[in-house]
């Protein structure tokens, strides 16, 4: 008499493991009663009645067992008749992690990416078992090691550094003892901030000084930490004595300067104009208007002086303002 293994699979971690087997005694025929027992290296996985001739079984893998080769064993065993044992050989292979969309993102700049509520699961459907180490890059630059817990998706990247432009996140889910490796990926937008000007304009008058103040914050409400803007007085950009164009640093969010009016700067309005530039930002222009006033003259005190008819006399006169 004895067991035979007619059917063994292959499954794949936490699948489920089916075998099938007949048992017969001396004669050829089938056995009735009895039980077997199955066995995976060693680690009883079942016990089953033998019913015709046959005890099959299908147990549900463990997340504990992980990929690799391992020996099933089956042992009958009645009070009536003598032990009889079978052996084989079963590959437990990886599971595959289903493909899952990652939405795209955009974002702006000086501003971490946050992917969020994402389960990953296998082929059947099911969460991810266990921990699973993660590698994600940013256009192929590692950017954030990381350990998932039953297969759910919550970290933030660190992308506050980039400029415009567009971007690849690849997610990658590290082999292990359950599962093949999974390569994801996502598109990242990175697009510049807005930024909002606002002037403090002072009036001043002629052959004085312009005081350049002005406030610059990013479409969020954020004083804007660097950069610089150009001014324009109606319309011409204000330039030092070589030519150039003369820049005015912002320093979070402040913008403070004195411009000399040159002497042809009359008494009037003029429109004046901040142009804001900074990589990261889009271009920010803001106008308002100052007045330039008459500069008042002090009184012209003359010395009397005599003179006698048919002479002609020289005044001389200091005025200051």
């Amino acid at each position: 008499m004895g067991i035979t293994i007619d059917k063994i699979n292959n499954p794949t971690t936490l699948g489920n493991l089916s075998i099938n087997t007949t048992v017969i005694d001396t004669e050829g025929k089938i056995i009735n009663q009895g039980v077997v027992i199955f066995k995976l290296d060693g680690r009883t996985i079942a016990t089953v009645d033998v019913v015709n001739g046959s005890a099959n079984m299908t147990y549900t893998l463990p997340s504990e067992i992980t990929a690799g080769n391992y020996t099933v064993d089956v042992i009958f065993t009645d009070k009536y008749y003598s032990n009889s044992t079978a052996n084989a050989t079963t590959s437990i292979t990886r599971s595959t992690i289903s493909d899952v969309v990652i939405p795209d993102t955009i974002i702006k700049t000086q501003q971490n990416t946050t992917i969020e509520n994402i389960t990953l699961t296998d082929i059947n459907g099911q969460p991810l078992s266990g921990k699973s180490d993660i590698e994600v890059y940013v256009d192929g630059k590692v950017v954030l090691e990381d350990i998932i817990v039953d297969g759910k998706v919550n970290f933030t990247l660190k992308t506050d550094t980039l400029y415009q432009g567009n971007y690849t996140i690849t997610i990658k889910v590290k082999e292990n003892g359950l599962y093949a490796e999974k390569i994801l990926t996502s598109n990242l937008t990175v697009i510049n901030r807005n930024v909002n000007i606002k002037i403090n304009t002072q009036n001043t008058h002629t052959h004085g000084k312009l005081p350049i103040s002005a406030v610059v914050r990013d479409d969020d409400g954020n004083l804007v930490k660097n950069g610089s803007v150009i001014v324009k007085i109606n319309g011409q950009t204000i330039r030092d004595e070589d030519g150039n164009a003369i820049k005015y640093k912002v320093v979070d969010g402040i913008v403070m300067g004195i411009y000399q009016l040159p002497n042809s700067m009359s008494a009037r309005n003029y429109n004046i104009t901040f142009v804001y530039s900074n990589k990261g930002y889009n271009r920010g222009e803001e106008t308002s208007t100052f007045t330039v006033e008459k500069t008042n003259v002090s009184n012209i005190n003359i010395t009397s002086i005599t003179v006698k008819p048919e002479q002609n006399t020289t005044i001389r006169a200091m005025v200051y303002d």
